[in-house]
């Protein structure tokens, strides 16, 4: 998959509950949709995803994934992170991400964060 530029994970179910995706998988991977994904644990940086522009998470109910991995504020291409629900970890992680983004000069990016 290293040429995918788009990817969309709805209602996912990862049988593990964890996710680190393995390097060179995603090279060219400009956004990145999770809806409703079972994840406790997520594992991923720049070296993962080094040319992500946008990231949607969607949750509904009572969704485990409560943070994005914090690697995704060194992502020089990251342009905006967009949330539609999920709880308060979540969102402080997106603000975490966010506040990174801004110290390294993204003036450009956008966190979107949209409580149901």
């Amino acid at each position: 998959m290293p040429n995918l530029e788009v990817l969309k994970f709805s209602e996912c179910d990862f049988f593990c509950q964890e996710w680190e995706p393995n390097e060179g998988e995603f090279l060219k991977l400009k956004y990145l949709l999770l809806s409703d994904p079972e994840l406790k644990h997520w594992r991923a940086d720049r070296n993962h995803f080094p040319r992500l522009e946008h990231l949607v998470i969607s949750i509904h109910d009572n969704n485990v994934l409560n943070k994005i991995p914090s690697g995704f504020g060194e992502i020089p291409t990251l342009q905006s992170i967009e949330l539609r629900g999920g709880g308060d970890s979540i969102v402080e992680s997106a603000k975490k991400i966010e506040e990174e983004q801004l110290s390294l000069g993204n003036d450009a990016f956008k966190l979107y964060i949209n409580k149901f």
